[in-house]
């Protein structure tokens, strides 16, 4: 809710040649704050690890009053009914496949994964199934919670698109350092079990740096440039760093190691401002905050491929294969896309849109 209201804010209180920089300045604090917290969590989990929890109390306390003191909705408002079936559906459906995975990479039987059991292919199927009918729902009901006919706009759909692999590779890359550097390099190089929560947080600094350095920079030259050169060209730099990571030995140099994670912060950092603005632009604005949740389900979503990364070389090379693929959709959203809530300009082709959805759908080259 959060991550997916707050493009929603930023896109209405900006024009459209500044929003790339204001959603990277916004990428930049959720990655301050995700760090802070790692850090925050790798010190307090040795005294108790209760603490990591308790901690979390007053800074949602803190965030609920400000936000509904100082936050102003700009967006415009209408009477709409809550999509019942579809909330159920698509909820009862994640769960499901979610639950699935969980017991499918635990061992079953004499098989070392479980994805025989009759328990994970029923919670598989029966998942899947109630997508589908989640997706049947959409298309009949008068008030989506997925509005499906968005996609037929090629700017936004490029860009979801290339949120889901962009998080998947970021995703197995997380996942996987963190076993790699807690379970083994640390312990190898004299760390306690009880210091690695923290220490893995501060060697993956050059990471977190990275994507602080490129986020407003990258959305900055995007507002001008379009999102396209830098969206593409993040991800392709940043499948060129799980490639170099792949040639690293498992008791690698720090420096070396340091300087791929920089590269594939700052590689992330030039994809990901760009392409929210890109996919935030091509919104009406009466759908902005539906887009953004579609969004950022999408980013989300990523988060089941973790489980899969059960090797370094298998971990990088899904990474690099899932950032290739986003760079080719992110190439396929074409030009510059700017919705437009009034006229079309004179002379300039649109992008088709979906009756009642908005007006018209600018594009420039």
């Amino acid at each position: 809710m959060l991550f997916a209201n707050s493009a929603a804010i930023l896109t209405d209180a900006f024009p459209s040649d500044q929003r790339g920089l204001a959603l990277g300045i916004n990428g930049v604090a959720a990655i301050a704050g995700s760090f802070i917290g790692l850090v925050l969590g790798g010190i307090l989990a040795p005294i108790q690890w209760r603490l990591v929890f308790v901690v979390s109390v007053p800074i949602g306390v803190f965030g609920t009053v400000w936000a509904y003191r100082k936050l102003v909705d700009l967006s415009p408002r209408r009477q709409a009914r809550i999509d019942w079936w579809g909330n159920v559906t698509f909820a009862l459906g994640l769960i499901a496949i979610m639950v699935g995975i969980t017991y499918g990479i635990q061992p079953y039987g004499g098989h070392t994964m479980g994805w025989t059991a009759p328990g994970v292919l029923a919670a598989l199927i029966g998942g899947l199934a109630l997508l589908v009918a989640f997706a049947l729902v959409e298309r009949r009901v008068a008030e989506p919670m997925f509005n499906l006919s968005l996609f037929r706009i090629r700017a936004f759909t490029a860009g979801c698109v290339a949120t889901l692999l962009a998080a998947i590779g970021r995703g197995g890359l997380q996942f996987i350092l963190i076993i790699w550097l807690q379970g083994i390099w640390l312990p190898r190089h004299g760390y306690a079990f009880t210091e690695t929560p923290l220490w893995a947080g501060i060697y993956m600094l050059p990471l977190i740096a990275g994507f602080l350095i490129a986020g407003p920079v990258s959305g900055y030259l995007s507002d001008r440039y379009g999102a396209r050169p830098f969206a593409t060209g993040g991800m392709v730099a940043a499948a060129v760093s799980f490639l170099l990571l792949e040639l690293l030995p498992v008791d690698f140099s720090y420096v070396a190691f340091a300087a791929l994670l920089l590269l594939n912060g700052l590689a992330m950092g030039l994809f990901s401002s760009p392409n929210r603005a890109a996919i935030m632009n091509s919104l009406p604005a009466d759908q902005r905050g539906a887009g953004a949740g579609m969004s950022a389900t999408f980013q989300n979503a990523a988060a089941v491929s973790a489980p899969f990364a059960q090797a370094l070389n298998v971990a990088f090379t899904f990474a690099l294969a899932a950032c290739l693929i986003a760079a080719a959709a992110s190439l396929l959203r074409g030009g510059r896309y700017h919705h437009e809530d009034h006229a079309a300009l004179e002379g300039e082709a649109a992008e088709p849109v979906p009756s009642g959805l908005a007006p018209v759908l600018q594009r420039s080259a």
